[in-house]
């Protein structure tokens, strides 16, 4: 959402075809439940969500979230902190 240089979707710099959308370059909500599932028979204790991008672009971000949570992840999302207003700041307490 900031158009950072390191960003593969948005940057100048990058070679990224204009038929890439940030929609298909984003894990899928079923992907990332699969992966919280092995990682925690996989005795994972830990989940940093960091990517390509602004994760609270995410469509499903908070679903992803609440099922790291479930799942008994401690859990780190770096963000670049625009898109926290009140309601995504509950969003994440909750």
């Amino acid at each position: 959402n900031l158009l950072c240089l390191g960003c593969r979707v948005h940057s100048p710099q990058m070679n990224t075809s204009q038929t890439d959308s940030p929609t298909r370059l984003d894990i899928s909500f079923d992907l990332f439940k699969k992966l919280c599932h092995e990682l925690k028979a996989m005795d994972t204790h830990a989940l940093i969500l960091i990517g390509d991008g602004e994760p609270l672009l995410h469509d499903r971000i908070f679903d992803m979230l609440s099922v790291a949570k479930q799942a008994g992840f401690h859990i780190t999302l770096v963000t670049n902190g625009t898109l926290l207003d009140r309601d995504n700041i509950q969003a994440l307490f909750d």
